[in-house]
Parts: C-alpha cells; sequence; structure tokens
C-alpha cells in the first residue's frame, strides 16, 4: 500500500501488482541464490562423503589383503619347520610330509586320523593366534578362508576334511608338494583377490573380477591358479589358469 499525502489530507493508495513484484524481486532472488548455494554445498557434501566410504572400504580391502600376503608367509616358515621337525612321523619315523592347518598349528586334526598320522609334536613358534581356532580344516581370520591340500592316493588333492572322510593321501607326493589357498569369506566386500602359495614359497594371486570364490564357493585346488590338473600341478604366474583368471606373482 502506498500513502498519499495531499491538500485534503492523508489518503491511501492501493499500490497495482506491477509494484508490489518490482518491489519484492530482490528479496526474492536473494533467497533463491541462497537456497542454490545450500543445496550446491550438500550435493558437494554427498559426493564427498560418498568418495570417503568408497575410499575407507578400498583402503580396508588393501590392508586386508596385506595381511593375507604375511599370513601365507607364516604358513610356508610353519611348514618348514614341520618338515624339519619330523612331525608326520609314524611311531617316531622322521618324515617330511607337509602337513594340513590344524598340524602345523600344533592342534589336534579335528579328522579321524589314519594310521600313518600321529598328532603332531611339534610346536610352532610362526603362526599367531589367527590360526588358533581351525574349522573342518580352514581358518577363518579377517575376511579372509585359508585351507592346505596335499596329493592324494586317487589323483588330485584332497583337504583335511577330505582326510577325515576316508580319503588317502599319497605320501611320497606329500613330501614334496602342498597347496595352500586364501580367498574371502564375501566376494568384494571383504576382498577382491583370490590367493595361493606351495612350496616354491612365492605368494600368487589373481583378482576374481566374477566373484567366483567366496566364502563355501572354495577354489578347486590344482585347477585354479594352476596350470595343469595333476598333483604335481605348478601355480600360474604371468598366465591365465584353466578358468581364464590371470595370476601373477606377488613375492
Amino acid at each position: 500500500m502506498e500513502q498519499h499525502v495531499d491538500s485534503d489530507g492523508p489518503r491511501v493508495v492501493a499500490a497495482t501488482a506491477h509494484e508490489v513484484g518490482d518491489a519484492r524481486g530482490p528479496g526474492r532472488l536473494r533467497h533463491r541464490m541462497a537456497v542454490a548455494v545450500v543445496l550446491g554445498f550438500l550435493a558437494l557434501a554427498v559426493v564427498y562423503l560418498g568418495l570417503v566410504v568408497r575410499d575407507t572400504a578400498e583402503l580396508r580391502v588393501f590392508r586386508r589383503e596385506h595381511c593375507v600376503f604375511v599370513r601365507l608367509k607364516d604358513i610356508m616358515s610353519a611348514q618348514a619347520q614341520f618338515c624339519a621337525d619330523g612331525a608326520a612321523g609314524r611311531n617316531g619315523a622322521q618324515s617330511t610330509r607337509y602337513g594340513f592347518l590344524s598340524e602345523i598349528r600344533d592342534k589336534m586334526s579335528g579328522r579321524s586320523r589314519p594310521s600313518h598320522i600321529e598328532s603332531c609334536p611339534c610346536t610352532s613358534c610362526v603362526l599367531g593366534m589367527e590360526f588358533a581356532q581351525v574349522e573342518g580344516g580352514r581358518i577363518f581370520d579377517d575376511g579372509y578362508i585359508y585351507e592346505i591340500y596335499l596329493p592324494a592316493k586317487d589323483g588330485g588333492w584332497a583337504s583335511e576334511l577330505d582326510v577325515a572322510k576316508g580319503r588317502e593321501l599319497d605320501l611320497q607326493k606329500s613330501q614334496k608338494q602342498f597347496l595352500c589357498y586364501a580367498w574371502p569369506e564375501s566376494a568384494g566386500r571383504k576382498g577382491l583377490r583370490i590367493f595361493a602359495t606351495d612350496r616354491v614359497g612365492d605368494i600368487h594371486c589373481s583378482r576374481d573380477v566374477h566373484g567366483r570364490y567366496s566364502g563355501d564357493q572354495a577354489p578347486i585346488a590344482g585347477v585354479t591358479g594352476c596350470l595343469e590338473e595333476a598333483a604335481d600341478s605348478i601355480l600360474a604366474h604371468g598366465v591365465n589358469d584353466a578358468f581364464g583368471a590371470y595370476w601373477v606373482i606377488l613375492g
């Protein structure tokens, strides 16, 4: 409203809609600009938080996979100690057979031991508490699963659980070779790569882009990461395995 003063005294005249719009225009523009700035900052904050969450998840996966490398090196050292102590010997006889996880960790095997295997007399000084609990021949640690396989008498490779069910080991070949795999409990969320090692001691890995190995979906010993399906198979490096996965050596 506008107030006009003339000779007859003050009187009020209604302002036109156009005049009101002109008066409110700058205020509305400032309000809209402020809202746009706030929304812009919120959008940037959401993007930033998304990047932080993603980077944090990637860092966790990286740390977890680095721990796998260290754990596999520890397993190699424990296997060397196990063989040096003749821990798999029968009736006190010395043997250089490689052992399963429960054996190299100085724990009673969860399987019903066949006559050629005695309880492990050695005490591992290289495996930490991460290896204290063996379940079905496997160890679950920080999102990864570890399992050792030995050459079987009927060909291929046997896990500790296989032996518990009656499958026999090829003792001669078990003195010369073993395989150990590590794969994520949940592919993608817990880890992106699968790892393997054998008596040579190199740590091999492959990026599991298809999520083939996750939880109960375990690697196929002698095939996954290997050049051929046989008890004397060699872990692949610089080439694809039987499933087309490309493997490299970490160290």
